[in-house]
């Protein structure tokens, strides 16, 4: 019997689910591609994180019902749940740096004696089509996933 390679890891931090009130538009808030609404600021919480984390590495994806529209800008398309067309959601970070989708970030933890620890974001909608006849009011609706592992 060879056991090498066995790791045994802590307890998780609570990452409770965010939704995000992205609030009301009009169709003329998006008057040409490219177009963007006002950032809604947001955070993601990490809660009673246990002992013995020193950094979080963590991630967002994209997910089956809101594929990535631009990875690298951190957009993804509305889900099928929506009625509106012609907008992404963008994720950045709070001070405006892009997000990329898929990308590993590392972030210290509050201290190795647990704690909480947050990532402080932004959302907002973008107009992603050239065709004013294409674009329609309705519900714009969108999720993304936040992805955590403890180093």
């Amino acid at each position: 019997m060879n056991t090498n390679g066995t790791r045994v890891v802590s307890q998780s931090c609570e990452t409770p689910d965010v939704k995000v009130d992205m609030g009301s538009y009009n169709l003329s808030d998006f008057p040409k591609n490219g177009a963007y609404a006002k950032e809604q600021y947001f955070f993601l919480s990490m809660k009673n994180c246990p002992t013995g984390i020193n950094n979080f590495r963590y991630s967002f994806s994209p997910t089956a019902g809101s594929p990535a529209w631009d990875a690298n800008t951190g957009m993804v398309n509305l889900n099928s749940s929506s009625t509106a067309k012609g907008l992404a959601l963008q994720m950045r970070f709070r001070d405006g740096k892009p997000l990329k989708l898929n990308q590993n970030y590392i972030m210290k933890a509050p201290t190795s004696e647990g704690g909480n620890a947050s990532v402080d974001l932004q959302a907002r909608f973008v107009r992603i089509e050239p065709s004013n006849a294409q674009m329609r009011a309705g519900n714009a609706n969108a999720e993304i996933a936040f992805v955590v592992e403890y180093l």
